[in-house]
């Protein structure tokens, strides 16, 4: 494998959690060698790892907007089975109250809409929030 490689390999190992050790005995390299790099590297592990999660939130239904469309289609599909029921299986008060419950779900989901003055300051707040999130420390 070449050096590029080794360090590709290196941040990818790191980015997914792996010990020092591990990934030490999979590349064939030095602790400090690799302890050096993950300072080198930090940004670059970070930034791997806060793709991976997003990946994870969205496979999962975890992000807002997947919470949002999930509980929306709930919303609407009880909506939909109201309008077409006479309620004789469920009573007024329990379809209301499904409907209600999952009114309120959604409006917890929902974020407030902001713009933001210039892409410096929205890219700073970005990079704020991801090294707050994974209070990483090499």
């Amino acid at each position: 494998m070449k050096s590029n490689e080794i360090k590709d390999k290196f941040i990818e190992l790191r980015a997914q959690g792996n010990s020092y050790d591990n990934i030490a005995k999979k590349l064939n390299v030095s602790k400090q060698t690799l302890i050096n790099w993950s300072k080198e590297f930090h940004i670059e592990i970070l930034n791997l790892r806060a793709i991976s999660l997003e990946a994870l939130q969205e496979k999962y239904f975890l992000t807002k907007e997947k919470k949002i469309e999930f509980v929306g289609d709930i919303i609407r599909k009880l909506k939909a089975e109201a309008d077409k029921r006479d309620l004789t299986k469920l009573t007024d008060r329990e379809l209301f109250e499904l409907i209600l419950k999952y009114s309120e779900k959604l409006d917890k989901e929902l974020l407030p809409i902001s713009f933001k003055e210039t892409y410096e300051k929205s890219l700073l707040e970005f990079e704020t929030s991801v090294t707050s999130l994974d209070e990483w420390k090499g």
